[in-house]
């Protein structure tokens, strides 16, 4: 057992974000799921969130915070850039993706889409068409960048892809976001170039089994 315990869900964005994290550095940790609703869980994380991480003594929670205490802490590729300028953009595109893309792609979009069937209730509709128009800026404000460079800050995967990837994958899965994707060929090869990582491949989440539970696949299946 690691002395490295990751409280999350592997289905969670956020949660995958910080497992890559742990992969590119090559940390060994623990995943445990979690509750995250539960009061226990509020001893961990007082906002009753995910992910949070236990190392030793130390409780940290937010996703930011433990991907650069990784990256401080531990040993292995650096996740950030050393250089002022495109330290300065990482932390730019984080905030973005975390401030307006989250909202956007992943509350009106992935939600509607994916969640909205495993709670037995019909995706709203005029939520998903209200995101699509944002959407579609933000995918065009990747792609001005994506286009001309390979990661979001420079040369380098740093910890800006690692928030990124996580909510494009689940974009697209979905038509809507396929047809975005597809009408962004840099976004697209950066989609390609993140799958490709190992510690991407590492923290595929259980798709099978979400689609699995959805009430609408129960019934298909009898």
């Amino acid at each position: 057992m690691s002395d490295v315990i990751l409280y999350g869900n592997p289905l969670s964005t956020y949660t995958r974000t910080a497992r890559i994290a742990f992969e590119e550095k090559g940390v060994p940790y623990d995943l445990e799921p979690v509750d995250h609703q539960a009061p226990e869980y509020r001893k961990i994380h007082p906002f009753g969130k995910i992910p949070a991480l236990r190392h030793g003594s130390l409780l940290l929670y937010e996703t930011l915070a433990i991907a650069k205490y990784v990256d401080a802490t531990f040993d292995g590729p650096p996740l950030q850039p050393s250089a002022t300028v495109p330290r300065a953009i990482m932390n730019q595109w984080i905030s973005s993706i975390v401030h307006y893309y989250y909202g956007s792609m992943i509350r009106k979009l992935v939600f509607e889409r994916f969640v909205a069937p495993m709670q037995g209730r019909a995706p709203n509709e005029a939520l998903v068409a209200e995101g699509l128009p944002e959407i579609r800026h933000q995918t065009g404000v990747l792609e001005e960048t994506l286009s001309k460079s390979p990661y979001l800050a420079g040369g380098d995967a740093t910890i800006a892809d690692m928030f990124l990837y996580p909510v494009l994958f689940y974009v697209n899965f979905s038509p809507e976001g396929q047809e975005l994707i597809a009408e962004a060929p840099g976004v697209s090869a950066w989609l390609d170039r993140m799958g490709e990582r190992d510690a991407v491949q590492a923290t595929i989440p259980p798709i099978d089994k979400m689609q699995e539970e959805t009430p609408a696949r129960r019934a298909a299946t009898g």
